[in-house]
């Protein structure tokens, strides 16, 4: 047996245990997609998941760009072909023209080798895996063309136990959009990048979860977005508005207007008490909640004469949520609002948080604890200062049913 079929059999058989451990397709698929990146070198990959209305919508994809907004229908472009005929769909640099539909899957980068595989069972057409581009640029083997199909496959297989096909999920345009975000420090002669060309899309009324290891960028990603920062290159636009072109009062301004910070050390006035905490933002805006309203939405109505000493950690974060409340921001940024709490307390803090969006907000979270994950509406992973992949939770959990 030569090495190649030696290497895919043993693809074919991590393969196979992964999807024996995952609980389910959209699961089963991305731990397949890591281990064609680990062992065919896979650029890109996007799952496309049929709705009930026939359209094919990204579900999950790996890679820097935000394709939340994109589709496909049955017949139309490479995954749309795929679809309908249901039958694996090639297309390589000599046949793939700049106009075809799938370009515009992976925006701005050059493609030489796309396939696209059925996800299918002898039941129900769930979608179509998609992967493009060799990290080194070769094309893939006719072996390593089958893996992929044959991952597709067994998921589907295996995983898709006849789950219905989901409904369509819409996201108007961007409430945020920062896009191509760079940002370098100078230390002397030394250059240290920390934001790499981070691409990321904020939408109204959902809870964004960015997660990644410690120094991945995930920070300074979320203060740039704030306005407490500025990127060495790249743009950040609200509601269609260039923030390049903004000046310092009028960005002093929209971040008063539009947006609520939370951070880890909760940053409360030690000598002022909770109301009075309260009082410094809410007499920064037009409009503000009414101070004990604001705390009875995290659970604190009683607390309104406590001084922060007097309040437990977990109590001192949800007065900091509360002041982040007071002032109808259009966007909670929260920075590791959990990472200091025990689990009962954070769990506190998310009920609050959950309520926050109940009145309409756009919460974006920064952590690195994997199982916050399951309450949000969409999943950011960065890594090494760039977002690295992104995933829709059409299920999102209960704060009280998360456990770590």
């Amino acid at each position: 047996m030569d090495d190649r079929l030696i290497r895919t059999c043993r693809l074919l058989r991590a393969i196979n245990t992964a999807i024996g451990h995952a609980s389910n397709l959209e699961e089963g698929l991305r731990e397949c997609v890591k281990l064609l990146q680990r062992d065919i070198g896979i650029s890109y990959a996007t799952y496309w998941q049929a709705t009930e209305q026939g359209t094919l919508l990204p579900l999950f994809w790996h890679g820097p760009y935000d394709i939340v907004s994109l589709s496909h229908t049955p017949g139309n472009g490479a995954v749309g072909q795929s679809f309908e005929s249901q039958k694996a769909v090639r297309l390589q640099a000599s046949n793939t023209q700049p106009d075809d539909a799938t370009s515009c899957d992976f925006p701005n980068v050059v493609l030489n080798d796309v396939l696209c595989a059925p996800v299918s069972s002898s039941f129900v057409n769930y979608g179509i895996l998609q992967v493009a581009n060799k990290g080194d640029g070769s094309p893939f083997t006719d072996d390593e063309a089958d893996v992929v199909e044959m991952a597709a496959l067994l998921c589907a297989l295996i995983l898709g136990r006849n789950e219905p096909l989901p409904s369509e999920w819409n996201f108007s345009t961007p409430l945020l959009q920062a896009t191509n975000i760079k940002r370098e420090y100078t230390n002397g002669d030394v250059i240290t990048q920390v934001l790499k060309g981070a691409t990321f899309n904020v939408y109204e009324n959902e809870l964004v979860v960015l997660l990644g290891e410690s120094g991945c960028g995930k920070s300074t990603l979320l203060n740039i977005i704030a306005g407490l920062d500025d990127p060495t290159d790249g743009t950040v636009t609200f509601c269609g508005q260039d923030r390049a072109s903004t000046s310092e009062h009028d960005l002093i301004r929209f971040r008063r207007e539009n947006i609520g910070m939370i951070f880890q050390n909760y940053n409360l006035i030690p000598v002022l008490n909770a109301r009075q905490n309260l009082n410094l933002i809410g007499e920064l805006v037009p409009d503000p909640i009414d101070r004990k309203e604001a705390l009875e939405l995290v659970g604190l109505g009683d607390k309104l004469e406590s001084l922060p000493r007097q309040l437990s950690g977990g109590q001192q974060q949800r007065v900091a949520i509360a002041r982040a409340l007071i002032k109808h921001p259009r966007i909670i940024l929260a920075d590791e609002p959990t990472a200091a709490l025990d689990h009962d307390t954070s769990i506190e803090i998310l009920e609050a948080l959950k309520s926050a969006m109940d009145t309409g907000c756009t919460i974006v979270m920064v952590t690195h604890n994997e199982e916050l994950c399951r309450m949000a509406n969409r999943i950011v992973r960065m890594r090494d200062g760039q977002i690295s992949e992104v995933r829709l939770n059409l299920n999102p959990a209960q704060p009280k049913e998360l456990v770590w």
